[in-house]
């Protein structure tokens, strides 16, 4: 979740909270319908909703249940297996501080986070190392992020 740490490091930072701040990630798992289609259809929903609300933020809408096929369409490296749920995909994504989930129910709010909240708070970049992730992709990923925020620890692949 990309947007969660890199408000942090805003703070931290003395900036805007929402400075670089290209996109919020919005997942689901919903392992009965794989079609692109749904995923546009709830990308379309909450798009309509975060702009009646004044924020100009693009909403990236996935389906982790299908991300194994969306890997194979994109070739973004090997095929991999089928996530189990949210969390199991959260559990994979390039970087630690990447790797939380947020959602509520009911009224409580609750952050998933494999592993862990202190590598945001410390600022380092640390890879989450799956056959779904490239070096080359934590590399891009760890530049841009070193490129905007100060003082980040990263961690060689």
């Amino acid at each position: 979740m990309d947007q969660f740490f890199q408000t942090i490091w805003n703070y931290y930072d003395g900036k805007n909270l929402d400075y670089g701040i290209k996109d919020i990630d919005v997942i689901y798992y919903d392992n009965s319908d794989l079609s692109v289609e749904k995923d546009l259809e709830y990308y379309n929903i909450i798009n309509k909703y975060i702009k009646s609300k004044g924020f100009n933020y693009d909403v990236d809408v996935s389906n982790e249940a299908r991300m194994h096929l969306w890997k194979i369409e994109h070739n973004q490296g090997e095929n991999i297996e089928q996530y189990k749920n949210s969390e199991d995909a959260i559990s994979k994504w390039i970087a630690t501080v990447h790797a939380v989930g947020i959602t509520k129910e009911n009224n409580d709010v609750k952050v998933y986070a494999p592993y862990g909240l202190s590598d945001i708070f410390s600022k380092t970049i640390r890879p989450i190392k799956h056959q779904a992730n490239s070096k080359e992709l934590y590399e891009k990923k760890a530049e841009s992020w070193n490129n905007r925020f100060e003082g980040l620890t990263v961690i060689e692949w």
